[in-house]
């Protein structure tokens, strides 16, 4: 049994003879949300926003740190045995240079794997460090005797570098792109 009451044109009566809102009808605000809902939306945005920029900075910062810079005190210098070039000279070539670290005849060289070639690595100075035992390159760390991967472009002689090692015997130098 349906029909009108004081309560409204939507309502019904139940078998008990109440009468309730009709429950096809939602012309109704829900309690509470009466205004409100547009603010918490707003809030609800802001605090989403905040949420994904803690995430990517969260992401973000070790890949930050992988890139490390060498310390100002292990960057090599004239006198050394690593070859180097200015800070302002970039490598751009995409060849690459695979082989084991050697310390031979006063330089750093690397002895090819694909021919067995000494190849003098040039690395930009600000990008390499050494310490008297440990190269560190590109946010790895390489001893003498360790295989190494290095991209950049061969030349017959290490060309435009600041600095090579006197008595540095190589087949080859090796311009490494940083």
């Amino acid at each position: 049994m349906s029909g009108t009451s004081a309560r409204g044109a939507h309502a019904s009566t139940d078998v008990l003879g109440g009468s309730r809102p009709d429950p096809r009808v939602r012309d109704r605000v829900p309690p509470g949300l009466d205004g409100r809902r547009r603010r918490l939306t707003a809030v609800t945005r802001a605090r989403r926003t905040a949420a994904w920029a803690l995430t990517i900075v969260t992401l973000v910062s070790p890949l930050a740190a992988c890139q490390s810079t060498p310390a100002a005190s292990d960057t090599p210098d004239e006198g050394g045995v690593v070859a180097f070039v200015d800070d302002t000279s970039e490598g751009g070539d995409s060849a690459l240079l695979e082989g084991t670290l050697a310390l031979d005849s006063g330089c750093l060289t690397v002895v090819s794997t694909l021919d067995g070639s000494r190849v003098l690595p040039v690395f930009r100075q600000a990008a390499v460090a050494w310490d008297g035992t440990t190269l560190q390159v590109d946010g790895g760390s390489y001893v003498v005797g360790d295989t190494i991967s290095l991209s950049g472009g061969y030349s017959p002689q290490p060309v435009s570098a600041a600095y090579v090692p006197a008595d540095c015997e190589f087949d080859q130098a090796f311009h490494v792109a940083t």
